[in-house]
């Protein structure tokens, strides 16, 4: 599907839509961003993607920095700017503008140390919030991809092991008291085995880490015969586990 508007004084603002992308071309107008964003948005939302405050700032200034930098805020030349969904969780950004270019390769993409300075900030946030980024044709062109972590789950099965409670992504403060009131549950249920799977967890925090003590603390101080078990985590989770002396509570197996 493609629509194709006429704004205040015939700026060009053309929108193309398929299933899984959508491309904007805009006349370098700095009122057309405000156009540009929100709709990119919603139909990032409609296609079941996930939409963050990331990826609104991030097309935000690659849109005004193409603009104002790029094509000098001149409205004869245009923008050119697509949004891939690589999947529910990343999408890839292209800006393209119609200028000659910059020296991306001396660019720092860092914030400058003066709060006072206002100017190159923009790539620098981008920088920030971007998983990827590349400047080609000369800097004209710059592709950012951008990935949002999938909400952590839980999932437990019983099996020979007593309780294997399977976590998905990172185990972090966000998640902990859902973490810790499901342990509490199960313990209200007088379970005694414990066997956390962390084959999919990449790392852990020391709110969520705490949970971890909390359980095998509880369980102790009620008298109870636990056995308290970790498999498959990773050797960075492993010495974890080691320099907090965690694997005195835990048996700890390694992938």
């Amino acid at each position: 599907m493609t629509t194709i508007e006429k704004t205040v004084g015939e700026l060009v603002f053309e929108v193309a839509e398929e299933n899984t992308s959508v491309a904007y071309r805009i006349s370098s107008d700095v009122r057309l961003v405000d156009r540009v964003v929100p709709h990119a948005c919603n139909f990032v939302e409609r296609s079941g993607a996930v939409c963050c405050g990331g990826l609104k700032l991030v097309l935000r200034e690659l849109l005004l920095n193409a603009i104002e930098h790029g094509n000098h805020s001149d409205p004869a030349l245009t923008v050119a700017c697509t949004i891939d969904l690589l999947n529910t969780h990343a999408g890839k950004i292209v800006v393209e503008d119609e200028g000659d270019g910059f020296d991306f390769e001396s660019e720092t993409m860092l914030l400058p140390d003066d709060p006072q300075q206002i100017r190159r900030r923009g790539l620098a946030l981008v920088n920030n919030f971007a998983d990827e980024i590349l400047f080609d044709n000369n800097g004209s062109r710059v592709t950012v991809v951008l990935r949002v972590a999938p909400a952590t789950t839980f999932d437990v099965q019983v099996n020979d092991r007593g309780h294997m409670i399977r976590p998905s992504g990172r185990i972090t403060a966000a998640v902990a008291n859902d973490f810790r009131l499901l342990l509490l549950d199960l313990v209200d249920q007088a379970c005694n085995q414990f066997c956390f799977d962390l084959t999919d967890v990449e790392d852990i925090d020391s709110v969520s880490l705490s949970v971890f003590f909390v359980l095998a603390k509880t369980l102790a101080d009620a008298g109870r015969d636990a056995q308290l078990e970790i498999v498959n985590a990773n050797p960075s989770l492993t010495m974890l586990f080691q320099m907090t002396r965690l694997d005195r509570c835990y048996r700890v197996n390694t992938k």
